[in-house]
């Protein structure tokens, strides 16, 4: 009896794994529950399609100009969204979730070498909802956080490169680049903002 007692309990476990809802006919299907890894370091695999968009409650085009929000403690950041295809979209309704890929957008200056954004390396792991285009949108904003450093002085009118990368368990791995010019923030309170002497040194 214990023994058979066992056998059920296994093959509940069994089931209950299942195949973590991956879809092999798209990107080869993830492990029901792979090794957290803050950025998945397996080898990039290209595939899919990764494109960013400006923030706000839906995707967007990305526009040649963004407008930097102002963060209630002070420092600046930029909002965008991602948009992806041929990648499994993750496990539906989670935010954090080992299974679903790993998003993250990196900016930088592009004129001149100085450290913009803070320092990190980790992806976000929220999953992908469908479009109404055919591909999946990431369910929230993503957030580009900036050295609080950075004022106004120097940001507006700099145009920053900002590199958005999506990769998964598997080594699946797509990347979009878009080249903004920063505007001045809407907020009020974000005006007339001068940098921190000797950042970005």
């Amino acid at each position: 009896m214990r023994s058979l007692a066992v056998a059920a309990v296994w093959a509940e476990l069994l089931a209950a794994c299942g195949d973590g809802g991956s879809s092999p006919d798209i990107d080869g299907g993830v492990d029901a529950r792979p090794e957290f890894q803050c950025w998945p370091s397996i080898a990039p695999i290209p595939r899919g399609t990764l494109e960013l968009g400006k923030g706000g409650t839906a995707f967007a085009e990305m526009p040649d100009t963004l407008n930097l929000e102002y963060g209630v403690t002070g420092g600046f950041r930029l909002n965008v969204r991602t948009r992806m295809s041929g990648f499994d979209p993750g496990v539906p309704g989670t935010t954090v979730d080992v299974r679903n890929p790993a998003t993250r957008v990196r900016a930088r200056f592009v004129d001149f070498d100085a450290p913009l954004q803070l320092p990190g390396d980790c992806g976000d792991r929220g999953s992908y909802a469908p479009s109404a285009v055919g591909s999946y949108d990431y369910v929230s904003e993503l957030v580009v956080f900036f050295n609080t450093c950075w004022g106004t002085d120097v940001l507006v009118g700099k145009q920053i490169e900002l590199t958005a990368e999506l990769k998964n368990a598997t080594g699946s791995y797509a990347t979009d680049h878009k080249f903004v010019t920063v505007a001045d923030s809407l907020d009020p309170y974000g005006h007339n903002v001068p940098t921190t002497p000797g950042c970005g040194m």
